[in-house]
């Protein structure tokens, strides 16, 4: 409609009411700003011609609605909750009852391998055996062409996933998390909510599972979590569970062996076929270009003593700038919130025209998003404030031993290990048959070291420098 206006094919914009055209009131001031430039009236069927005035008024009644009706739905859906109803969207092993809005039923079929998975979880198997053996079978998966790991895990902090959903064990849970808008997108995104604020309630109707099964699994899922990544289960190769295929992104995964060696390809390729990276490549190979990288590059362990030396005195000037910045943007945002306050006090209490307040109040509510957008940009903690003596010794130990390690182009026990905590992923890009493999390795100082760690090797590769190694230390 806004671009069409510019273009002059209408003259007036009539409406029901202005909350019509928009509840926001940046929106609604914005687009009567752009109408009126362009000559054109905008006429509601009650209140006639709408003017700067009845803007105002309408926009701040219609954002306070917004809010009221916001409250209203939440305290529906608690209501719900204890009720026994669900008040979420529909869950894997459950279907809708016709005609009775939250209220699920238990669907047996799927409630059958729910039960298997906890079984199976619970008697020792790891989610990937789990998962490998439900695809291999052809089960049909929640969403999507195949089971993930994360249809089973989900997230710690949201108690999702087939393994933390509490509605298994006849437990309801709501408000774990809440939807806030984008003010650049409009898009709605979910943030999770401390677990003092979440709704529960017993829903034994729906109960798929003991209880005690239910804790005891999440018990193991607590217990392995503890332990990092690296160490969950002992890695068959040394680059096992990081590689990636460039075109989808996915994980590669073990094709079998020929004369020539191991051969991995594509996992969504191998598995679904939604990747059209169909070449296989040789392990070995993929292993020596990244040695060889190594091997090149770690030679002089006081080049990392400098950066390091360097890196650590620039995090700790940006935290520094960080601090101050946001000490700042409070110390404004309290102000122009006072002075919203002042000034709504005194157009409620004033006898005078409302036109001569809603410019004022307008520049305050966009003052007020600007220092929140700035501020709320500032809450992503720096990454690394300062790196502690003994991180820096760790990681130049861990230095020292890999050069070492490689130099023989065929790495031990301990070499391995510190490359699996020095690499994040190698993402193997798509290459056509007969040409040299090139990776992309991720290391985990992702986004801070930009200059060149590894480059071209001699083994049969070639390796494109994208980010650096970080100092394998919890918290950076």
């Amino acid at each position: 409609m806004v671009e069409a206006a510019k273009t002059g094919v209408f003259d007036v914009l009539i409406v029901e009411a202005l909350d019509r055209i928009s509840r926001d009131q940046e929106d609604m001031a914005s687009i009567f700003k752009r109408l009126t430039f362009q000559g054109i009236e905008i006429v509601t069927v009650h209140e006639g011609k709408a003017d700067a005035i009845q803007v105002g008024i309408r926009g701040i009644v219609s954002s306070l609605f917004l809010t009221d009706l916001a409250h209203k739905v939440r305290r529906g859906h608690a209501g719900n909750i204890r009720e026994g109803k669900h008040a979420g969207g529909l869950a894997y092993g459950y279907r809708h009852t016709p005609g009775k809005a939250g209220v699920w039923v238990i669907h047996e079929p799927e409630a059958a391998i729910i039960r298997r998975i906890y079984s199976e979880y619970v008697a020792g198997d790891r989610t990937r055996e789990i998962i490998d053996r439900l695809n291999a079978e052809h089960i049909a998966a929640p969403r999507g062409a195949y089971w993930r790991k994360n249809t089973l895990t989900g997230s710690n902090n949201r108690h999702n996933g087939i393994l933390g959903n509490e509605v298994y064990c006849g437990r309801l849970v709501w408000n774990r998390v809440r939807m806030v808008k984008d003010p650049d997108t409009g898009k709605r995104i979910s943030r999770p909510n401390p677990e003092s604020e979440w709704h529960r309630a017993d829903a034994p109707h729906l109960k798929i599972v003991e209880p005690e099964i239910f804790d005891k699994a999440a018990a193991i899922r607590r217990e392995r979590g503890h332990l990092a990544p690296a160490y969950r289960r002992k890695p068959r190769h040394m680059l096992s569970g990081l590689l990636r295929c460039g075109s989808c992104g996915g994980g590669m995964s073990v094709k079998g062996e020929d004369s020539g060696g191991t051969r991995v390809v594509c996992t969504r390729y191998r598995e679904a076929g939604t990747c059209d990276n169909q070449r296989s490549y040789y392990l070995h190979t993929i292993e020596q270009t990244i040695l060889g990288g190594l091997r090149d590059h770690l030679r002089n362990p006081e080049a990392i003593k400098l950066f390091l030396k360097t890196y650590h005195a620039e995090r700790k000037r940006l935290a520094a700038d960080n601090t101050n910045t946001k000490a700042r943007l409070e110390r404004e945002l309290g102000e122009v919130g006072r002075k919203l306050e002042r000034a709504m006090s005194a157009m409620l209490a004033s006898t005078a025209a409302v036109e001569t307040f809603t410019d004022a109040i307008a520049t305050l509510e966009a003052d007020k998003r600007r220092l929140n957008s700035e501020l709320s940009s500032l809450t992503e903690p720096v990454n690394v404030v300062s790196l502690h003596p003994a991180a820096q010794a760790r990681y130049l130990a861990l230095v020292e031993k890999l050069a070492a390690g490689v130099k023989g182009g065929k790495p031990g026990n301990d070499t391995v290990t510190a490359i699996r905590e020095l690499i994040e992923s190698a993402t193997i890009q798509k290459t056509s048959p007969g040409q040299p493999v090139v990776i992309d390795v991720k290391g985990k100082l992702e986004g801070l070291l930009k200059t060149p760690v590894f480059a071209e090797s001699a083994s049969g590769g070639k390796l494109v420098a994208r980010e650096g190694l970080e100092p394998p230390t919890p918290g950076l």
